[in-house]
């Protein structure tokens, strides 16, 4: 006796026993249950792609805030020794009267 199945579009005569019908009764019962996960497979991955795209956005604007107030930082210090130095000259001017 033999078996007559599907696969990729192409009939396959199979020699029939217990033992195929029963692994053949388990593939298919493994492939409905995955493509019945593939849908809410797809929202996830959705999910996460938005997620990481979301969290790649705010790393981007976290490192140019970093980056930004690395310069911010270095013009305030420029600024306060600019301020400091005609201070600093006075007081030497007046050591040397």
């Amino acid at each position: 006796m033999s078996c007559l199945i599907l696969v990729k579009n192409l009939w396959v005569l199979l020699p029939s026993n217990k033992t195929n019908v029963l692994q053949l009764n388990n593939a298919e019962g493994s492939l409905q249950s995955i493509l019945e996960c593939l849908p809410q497979l797809g929202q996830r991955c959705e999910e996460f792609l938005r997620s990481s795209a979301d969290i790649n956005a705010h790393r981007r604007l976290n490192s140019l805030t970093l980056t930004r107030n690395a310069q911010i930082l270095e013009v305030s210090l420029k600024c306060i020794s600019e301020k400091q130095e005609p201070a600093e000259k006075h007081i030497s001017n007046q050591k040397k009267t």
